[in-house]
């Protein structure tokens, strides 16, 4: 199967790389994966984010009632604000906690996305010499010309190095 779905027409390197003809690009499947997961972990962040800023409020809200509160009045209404705003603050260090976490994650994931691009183009690179060599390889086998062997065994070279760039990122 190829990045949009259809069955990959390539006999040799769909391990490595695919192209989106879409976009013009040279892609690697765990690149989706990780930007999905990225996506997801941001939009759980501002979920939680949201969360937090709504018990903030109602804890801000409360204080401000309970400051309003005359001091003559029962001790149990201002012992019910005390507790009440006790939760939120529980709820607003959790909410905080949590959040965090889920930017470890999700910034682990954006690492892990712009290792793949980063490695894209070179699996790219190392495809078209392989084919090169490959198309080469065949035509001096049907024409029986040395040359075009020799030309399509140098040409594996760049497939090498290209290849090797892709896993190790030498620059």
């Amino acid at each position: 199967m190829d990045v949009l779905g259809g069955p990959c027409h390539s006999n040799h390197g769909c391990f490595c790389s695919r192209h989106n003809p879409l976009h013009g690009e040279i892609l690697i499947p765990g690149d989706f994966k990780n930007q999905g997961q990225e996506t997801s972990q941001w939009a759980y962040y501002q979920a939680k984010s949201i969360k937090s800023y709504i018990y903030e409020i109602q804890k801000q809200k409360l204080e401000l009632e309970m400051l309003s509160l005359k001091t003559g009045q029962s001790g149990s209404l201002a012992d019910k604000y005390l507790k009440i705003m006790n939760d939120y603050d529980k709820q607003i260090k959790r909410y905080d906690k949590e959040k965090e976490e889920i930017k470890a994650k999700a910034d682990d994931l954006s690492k892990s996305k712009e290792d793949a691009q980063a490695r894209a183009g070179n699996f790219g690179y190392a495809l078209i010499f392989l084919q090169i060599s490959l198309m080469l390889s065949s035509i001096s086998a049907l024409t029986k010309k040395k040359p075009l062997f020799y030309t399509g065994l140098a040409s594996v070279s760049g497939w090498i190095f290209f290849f090797l760039n892709a896993i190790f990122l030498f620059h």
